[in-house]
């Protein structure tokens, strides 16, 4: 009977006690995941408005590779003077020419952001929540994502900026 119940608490133990996505962020970050609870929570934010954005192949391309770039150089930008994965992808009419193979978007803006934070201080939901609340508290870039562009993707890339730890974040969208 001891056993039953030492095997019992372990039982419940390990699993009462095991990480969520509502846990705090340590050591590794789900960037994934990250980018797409970003993207939803952006579109809940606005839902009241009618603005709803699709990801595609090639938004989450252009996203991704500005979110990368910046990483890379730490510097948060929309213009590119450096060679990042073998090309030069000076602005975002040349991201979407290098990326987009069918022609598709008519009209393209993307906007830029890094999110600070501590490991084991913020959850996920608290990390994707800051990054919008950077985008918001910028009219330009709140204009962005209240656009009628029916297609947006996110892109996060772990980084430094100014020596503190974060995530540089670009948002792509495009009609």
């Amino acid at each position: 009977m001891r056993k039953l119940f030492t095997l019992l608490f372990l039982f419940l133990f390990s699993v009462g006690f095991s990480q969520t996505r509502k846990d705090t962020i340590t050591g590794s970050v789900d960037i994934e995941y990250l980018n797409s609870l970003v993207l939803q929570i952006c579109n809940e934010r606005t839902k009241n408005s009618n603005i709803f954005k699709l990801s595609t192949a090639t938004t989450f391309k252009c996203a991704e590779y500005q979110s990368s770039y910046m990483a890379k150089y730490s510097v948060c930008t929309h213009d590119n003077d450096k060679v990042h994965r073998g090309v030069i992808l000076p602005d975002i009419t040349d991201r979407v020419n290098y990326f987009n193979k069918n022609g598709q978007p008519t009209s393209i803006s993307e906007i830029c952001t890094f999110s600070y934070f501590d490991f084991g201080e913020i959850t996920y939901g608290e990390l994707a929540n800051n990054i919008l609340n950077n985008y918001f508290s910028s009219e330009p870039h709140r204009k962005t994502i209240f656009n009628s562009y029916p297609y947006g993707s996110f892109s996060c890339t772990l980084g430094t900026y100014d020596g503190g730890k974060g995530v540089y974040v670009t948002g792509f969208f495009s009609r």
